[in-house]
């Protein structure tokens, strides 16, 4: 079609013209100048209205509540919905269009989906183009919707004649932005779910109990929005209750599987029980893929389960960052038991044992890899192992070889052999002393036990707990209980301390100045990064300290 045929079926109104011609524009492909030029004439009689807000704060429910009553009034609605960009198509990701179905098929109602294509802004480089056209075909409101809110999100104010900031009450990070700049430029602010309980009442929900205050608190934490901190001071004391067991392995070993059987059995015996299953990122949200809570589907609508996914968001141990404050929270909830599972296994996932109690290693048959990483230090921390899928080829020879390398790494062979030149090597088995040893009832040194098990026939699962129950009681009386749980205390201060000092350093506008000034004698070789980095610390006392603003 010409550019002469596209504008006059343009200029009639025709509902396929102005998609066209809003392709051609947004994309910038040839004569989109033309097109913008011959429209010029007939832009500004639209009222332009900007909605912007942290992500999950209703931003497009309020948009199609607000062409809902426009279209009763009689008027033509444009909506621009800046979505994020597929990193496969380059596109929008199309959640936004996908939530106004219920006004996206009226005539009068036109939506149009924009990726941001990397622009800080929040908006599609190309959006006041695009408000331009459909301004020009006759559209008697244009809503422009953002992403999400931050500094650099300012752009939808210089769209818009008007702008509306949207909060929710949890939105403390959206307060801070507020000193940024968006304070000046937001025309209305929209409290949104304005149902929700503040802090106060939060409080009150969680201590009594219900699970959607637990379910607000535990994104607060894990999110580490505003006053986390002091909600986590406020449950310190009640926490300690909870049993946590740790579960890990390679991926498909079945930690899931065995993590909802193992929910299963506490639910039978009276236990309340909380899941923190620790899934990869996802590359479009940031958040938890989900899969974990997928395959627990089974007992995820126990009403005295509770359940959530978290993404590792980068950590190499293989939890989350916030993954030991959230199982406080479910601690001070009053759980029972904490099952932790890990995204799998290797030389860098050993935080899990740092985190809870028990930690059980699940292996399979296949896993050979897994044997490799039993020299690096997880053979070390695991105080259970497991070999499901126990009825496939090489389970026994696993099995033998785990308890093997437990016996000569411990000793276990040797503890009441003579030592002479006349031992005899053919008698020794340490397999066999290590399976001894791991089965003696109230032993002075844990040793773990290798079990097997046929998770998806629900086979081996009843000694696993049982072995967990016998490994608890054996930290109780040897009193490493206490021992490991005051070693998380000391570990989570030194993270806080280096969370604070990591983000009040390299958050700062003149630590980091004054850090590119000395890159260049770096370069050079007349300093070195060791030496820069002791005069920094000299130098930041007050703000390490955290009183450079008294």
């Amino acid at each position: 079609m010409s550019s002469d045929r596209l504008l006059d079926d343009f200029n009639a109104g025709k509902p396929a013209a102005l998609a066209r011609v809003v392709s051609i524009v947004e994309n910038h492909r040839d004569s989109y100048e033309d097109i913008l030029a011959s429209l010029h004439a007939r832009t500004g009689r639209a009222r332009r209205v900007g909605l912007t807000g942290p992500p999950g704060a209703g931003k497009s429910t309020i948009t199609s509540l607000l062409v809902k009553r426009y279209r009763e009034a009689g008027l033509k609605v444009g909506v621009i919905a800046v979505d994020p960009t597929s990193p496969f198509t380059g596109g929008a990701l199309l959640g936004d269009r996908v939530r106004m179905e219920n006004v996206a098929l009226d005539p009068g109602v036109f939506i149009r989906s924009m990726a941001t294509r990397g622009s800080l802004g929040g908006l599609a480089a190309a959006t006041r183009e695009v408000a331009d056209v459909l301004d020009a075909f006759g559209f008697d409101r244009l809503l422009i919707e953002t992403v999400g809110v931050g500094q650099s999100e300012l752009d939808v104010a210089r769209t818009a004649d008007s702008t509306i900031l949207i909060l929710v009450p949890e939105s403390g990070d959206s307060i801070q932005t507020l000193k940024a700049g968006v304070m000046e430029v937001a025309d209305i602010f929209v409290v949104n779910k304005a149902d929700r309980p503040g802090a106060d009442r939060l409080r009150n929900d969680f201590n009594a109990g219900k699970p959607a205050a637990l379910a607000r608190v535990v994104s607060i934490v894990e999110n580490h929005r505003d006053s986390y901190e002091d909600i986590l001071a406020s449950l310190h004391a009640r926490t300690g209750r909870a049993r946590r067991v740790g579960l890990t392995g390679p991926p498909g070993a079945g930690k899931s599987t065995i993590t909802s059987l193992l929910v299963k059995r506490y639910r039978e015996a009276g236990l309340k029980v909380g899941v923190i299953a620790v899934d990869p990122t996802s590359p479009f949200t940031g958040g938890a893929l989900l899969g974990d809570r997928v395959r627990m589907e089974n007992v995820a609508l126990d009403p005295g389960v509770f359940i959530r996914s978290m993404a590792t968001r980068g950590s190499l141990g293989g939890l989350a960052a916030a993954t030991r404050e959230v199982a406080d929270v479910l601690d001070a909830f009053g759980f029972d038991r904490l099952l932790i599972e890990t995204v799998g296994v290797g030389q860098s996932e050993l935080d899990v044992a740092r985190t809870a109690d028990s930690t059980i290693l699940i292996l399979v048959p296949e896993s050979g890899d897994s044997i490799q990483t039993l020299k690096a230090g997880v053979m070390e921390v695991a105080d259970i192992f497991v070999v499901n899928k126990a009825d496939r080829p090489g389970a026994d020879r696993l099995r033998n070889d785990v308890e093997l390398m437990l016996g000569l790494r411990k000793g276990i062979s040797f503890g009441n052999t003579p030592a002479h030149h006349g031992v005899d090597l053919k008698r020794m088995n340490p397999a066999r002393a290590a399976r001894e040893a791991a089965a003696k009832e109230n032993p002075v040194e844990w040793t773990p036990p290798v079990l097997s098990a046929i998770a998806t026939k629900e086979q081996g699962i009843d000694d696993i707990v049982t072995a967990l129950d016998r490994h608890f009681a054996y930290l109780e009386q040897s009193g490493n209980l206490r021992a490991r749980r005051r070693e998380r205390m000391r570990e989570r201060v030194m993270d806080v301390v280096e969370q604070k000092i990591r983000g009040r350093l390299w958050k700062d506008t003149g630590t980091m100045s004054w850090l590119e000034l000395q890159l260049p004698s770096v370069e050079e070789g007349s300093a070195t990064p060791f030496g820069i980095a002791d005069q920094l610390l000299r130098q930041s006392g007050e703000l390490v300290r955290g009183e450079e603003d008294k």
